[in-house]
């Protein structure tokens, strides 16, 4: 329904105790919307990134320290949401992510994947 917000499409709290909680995230988790970044303890959301955000670090991209390259083209566009949870999927065996809209680096146990 356009022009409302979300709290005002329902009677009642989706979420109003700790176990609705648990069980949203466990949604949010198993769909590949979100990552717990263990690590920094905090929750990963490549969606609600805005699209503007494209800076990684500049190091993020280093083609001489990766000696293999493999490029794929889609002959049509990726459907929406596709991008954010491939990266999702990928950060959840990673012990650190950089991400944007347009990119991301991966690292884990010294070595860097990049999509």
């Amino acid at each position: 329904v356009r022009g409302l917000k979300e709290g005002s499409l329902w009677d009642k709290d989706v979420i109003s105790n700790q176990d609705d909680l648990d069980r949203a995230v466990a949604l949010l988790e198993g769909f590949d919307l979100v990552a717990y970044r263990n690590k920094d303890q905090e929750y990963m959301v490549p969606s609600l990134l805005k699209q503007s955000r494209t800076q990684i670090s500049s190091d993020a991209f280093n083609v001489a320290d990766c000696p293999f390259y493999y490029k794929y083209t889609y002959s049509t566009k990726l459907p929406p949401g596709a991008f954010d949870a491939i990266v999702v999927r990928i950060a959840k065996f990673s012990t650190h992510v950089e991400y944007s809209p347009v990119a991301s680096v991966f690292y884990q146990m010294g070595q860097t994947g990049q999509i």
